[in-house]
């Protein structure tokens, strides 16, 4: 795992989690994000959509946020939360 690159809230929850443990996040990718970089997030269930985007949200498990994590064209792993209304 590529904790430089998990914001540190997240890095505390992800290093007591097992490798089976889900989460709702969102991946930001560098401006040269390719076709074969858009494949790779592809085959971990992300939704990589056409159009300039470079943040996408996926559920994943703490196993493939570590393979993603180490890619030197992925910036920033956020966990993503549900906003509360009041």
């Amino acid at each position: 795992m590529n904790y430089q690159k998990i914001d540190a809230p997240f890095a505390v929850v992800l290093h007591g989690a097992s490798n089976d443990d889900e989460f709702d996040v969102f991946i930001h990718v560098a401006e040269d994000f390719r076709k074969k970089e858009r494949k790779f997030l592809e085959d971990f269930g992300v939704c990589v959509e056409l159009g300039g985007r470079r943040i996408f949200t996926a559920k994943l498990s703490r196993a493939s946020i570590n393979k993603i994590s180490r890619q030197s064209w992925v910036r920033m792993i956020c966990c993503s939360s549900k906003l509360k209304y009041k």
